[in-house]
């Protein structure tokens, strides 16, 4: 998605491929930066800055702004308009190609909380949500405007059609929830499909660590990756686990759930304990 400026937009033909809309109505960004409660003592991450309608108005509260953008057509603008400002860095490239560590090190002031805020472009949201929530770096809040589907999933409960993995990790590293709809018209040209704000506020301190994690996940893509499927049935069958459905059977009955469910049923929680007891028994 992208921010409105009439002249920029007659300059430049907008590419479908990289998610690129207008976004008519600037209330919606001025929400945004409220959501995430920018401050001066804020070092923001913007993905995606088009234009540079939000990053404008997070300029007007943050401490430092570091604005990435893919395309190389929206330089000119950018640092027209940012070039002599003291607090925002315009950084032009791909945020996946990159180690954000590294990246931020580089870029912004090392004294401040971390927030991201962004209008993700769709077809890269998940990927680029994996990159900030897995990262080292602790963003205290993370405002995004996604596929209001995405969102849906982001935040469904356990038992819903929605609920899967993504859900699952969006709670293990964060409190997420959808703040506000986004109707498709308030963009040019008209995407087909209308968007939500979501907010997450990460957690410091994640439930499990390292090899406990990475074995964690490991259990919930296999819990998934057959859904109609009772949970006992997916995890023996799993080949990224190669666990016997004796051991399965084992763990399921230690950490006190029912083989008969299925993974949509199961919160973080008693994925946590299924993961333990079953890294229990296969080190035993």
């Amino acid at each position: 998605m992208r921010d409105t400026d009439s002249k920029s937009q007659q300059r430049i033909r907008l590419r479908k491929g990289l998610g690129q809309h207008i976004l008519l109505d600037p209330n919606i960004n001025r929400k945004m930066v409220e959501i995430a409660d920018v401050g001066d003592r804020d070092l923001v991450v913007e993905v995606g800055a088009g234009h540079g309608g939000l990053t404008r108005l997070l300029a007007e509260r943050a401490g430092a702004v570091f604005a990435l953008e893919i395309d190389a057509r929206f330089e000119p603008i950018l640092n027209g308009k940012f070039g002599t400002s003291s607090n925002v860095t315009i950084f032009i490239g791909d945020v996946l190609n990159h180690d954000l560590t590294d990246l931020l090190a580089a870029h912004l002031p090392h004294d401040g909380l971390l927030k991201m805020v962004s209008n993700l472009p769709y077809y890269i949201t998940s990927p680029i949500l994996e990159q900030f929530l897995e990262s080292d770096l602790f963003f205290e809040t993370m405002v995004v405007m996604v596929q209001k589907e995405v969102a849906g999933r982001l935040t469904a409960e356990p038992g819903s059609r929605e609920y899967g993995v993504l859900s699952l990790a969006a709670r293990f590293y964060a409190e997420v929830d959808a703040i506000r709809d986004v109707p498709k018209t308030c963009f040019r040209p008209v995407p087909d499909v209308d968007s939500t704000i979501v907010r997450f506020r990460c957690r410091r301190k994640t439930a499990v660590e390292g090899e406990e994690k990475a074995f964690l996940f490991h259990v919930i893509r296999a819990g998934f990756g057959e859904r109609r499927k009772m949970l006992k049935n997916a995890l023996a069958r799993s080949a990224e686990l190669a666990i016997s459905r004796e051991e399965v059977d084992q763990a399921l009955e230690t950490a006190d759930v029912r083989g008969e469910r299925r993974a949509e049923t199961l919160d973080l929680d008693e994925f946590l304990r299924l993961a333990r007891a079953l890294r229990d028994v296969t080190t035993s």
